[in-house]
């Protein structure tokens, strides 16, 4: 079975080709974020999302995640994500360097 994920907000077609040959991908191709509601009930039985720095993804959502266990960030930092409440939980989070 192919690992879950969410892409939070649009994305190449060709990024959406390669995720789908590797997971199960639920995608919002439109340029507007997900209210943080939507997003945390979106993201609840996913192993995985592709979020942009709009996404917060704080302890709180982590929490109500429990498969979650990658959070990859399209961007260069990662201002938006609780890097502590990753690490408690064993998620890895990462950014796009040099973009």
């Amino acid at each position: 079975m192919k690992p879950e994920i969410l892409v939070t907000r649009e994305v190449f077609d060709e990024t959406l080709a390669f995720l789908v040959q590797h997971c199960e991908v639920e995608s919002n191709q439109q340029d507007a974020p997900f209210p943080p509601e939507l997003l945390a009930q979106k993201l609840a039985g996913k192993d995985g999302v592709v979020c942009a720095l709009t996404d917060r993804i704080d302890g709180k959502l982590i929490e109500h995640c429990p498969k979650l266990k990658v959070v990859a960030n399209i961007a260069v930092g990662y201002n938006n994500i609780d890097l502590a409440a990753c690490t408690a939980r064993g998620v890895m989070a990462t950014n796009t360097p040099g973009v």
